[in-house]
């Protein structure tokens, strides 16, 4: 279970290495949510659907980081 959290965590840390690797190429292989973000929104000029998509991110993360930190103290309880 924390393997869950932290993955999804740690994926948006991977911009950077995904898109100056590969561009989420060949095809959309390598394609992860921000580079996937970051195509919509400047490659196909869509910034109002580029921010909404960031928005619903930020707040997946920001539940991804409470649950972490929840079983983290009760993992500490034990």
């Amino acid at each position: 279970m924390i393997d869950l959290f932290l993955i999804t965590i740690w994926t948006f840390g991977y911009f950077t290495f995904v898109f100056g690797l590969t561009g989420g190429g060949p095809g959309r292989a390598t394609e992860i949510a921000p580079v996937f973000i970051y195509n919509e929104a400047f490659g196909l000029y869509k910034i109002g659907y580029g921010a909404a998509i960031s928005f619903i991110m930020t707040i997946v993360v920001a539940m991804a980081c409470i649950g972490y930190l929840i079983l983290l103290r009760r993992m500490e309880r034990v």
